[in-house]
């Protein structure tokens, strides 16, 4: 049977909960956010973290890693959730090559530009009429 994630979400809690279900559940999830703890314990926090009625919850940063994990296997209900509540349009996912080109074209931007301040820096230090001033 293969995960089918709601359409509409009511909360935040029903929208990392379809999350973690296309991650795999609560005990995979679980074991990935806190490898220490046994995996009925991780499994347990997981849901404990889910359910809204509940103390325990996510941290950002462990909200962020559920929203990663999520990226990976295609689901991003849960961003999108967070997009419609804040008011922004839905994000679409960067492919792995469009990141790389567009870090490589920063990159070389970067060297560039520290070549041209090398030049500026050298025009300076070289300059007769700056020398005459010393």
């Amino acid at each position: 049977m293969s995960f089918q994630p709601d359409l509409i979400h009511e909360s935040i809690y029903d929208a990392v909960h379809d999350a973690v279900r296309a991650i795999g559940g609560s005990k995979k999830v679980g074991c990935l956010l806190w490898p220490a703890k046994s995996v009925k314990d991780a499994e347990n926090r997981i849901n404990d973290c889910l359910n809204c009625d509940r103390a325990e919850k996510f941290s950002l940063v462990e909200l962020i890693f559920i929203l990663k994990l999520a990226r990976e296997v295609g689901y991003h209900g849960a961003l999108h959730f967070i997009n419609d509540e804040c008011g922004y349009r839905h994000s679409e996912p960067l492919e792995p090559k469009d990141e790389q080109a567009a870090l490589q074209r920063e990159y070389i931007e970067s060297v560039k530009s520290a070549q041209r301040i090398a030049a500026r820096l050298e025009r300076l230090v070289l300059s007769p009429s700056l020398k005459a001033i010393a």
